[in-house]
């Protein structure tokens, strides 16, 4: 899971550096990092979540 949190930080960085680089307005590029990392801190999350419950034992619940 580092690895998949390592590219979505990777690009988080790189979309606003790219989106400056074409002409984009600075609040442009800065709300882009800003919605992406908040999309990328959820997913990862809900990952760690997911696999918190995957190791859980499963209950004895009828």
């Amino acid at each position: 899971m580092t690895d998949v949190v390592r590219r979505a930080a990777f690009g988080c960085l790189l979309v606003p550096v790219v989106l400056l680089w074409c002409g984009c307005s600075p609040a442009g590029a800065a709300g882009a990092a800003y919605g992406l990392a908040a999309v990328t801190d959820t997913c990862r999350l809900l990952a760690r979540r997911s696999q918190r419950a995957a190791t859980r034992p499963p209950s004895d619940s009828p």
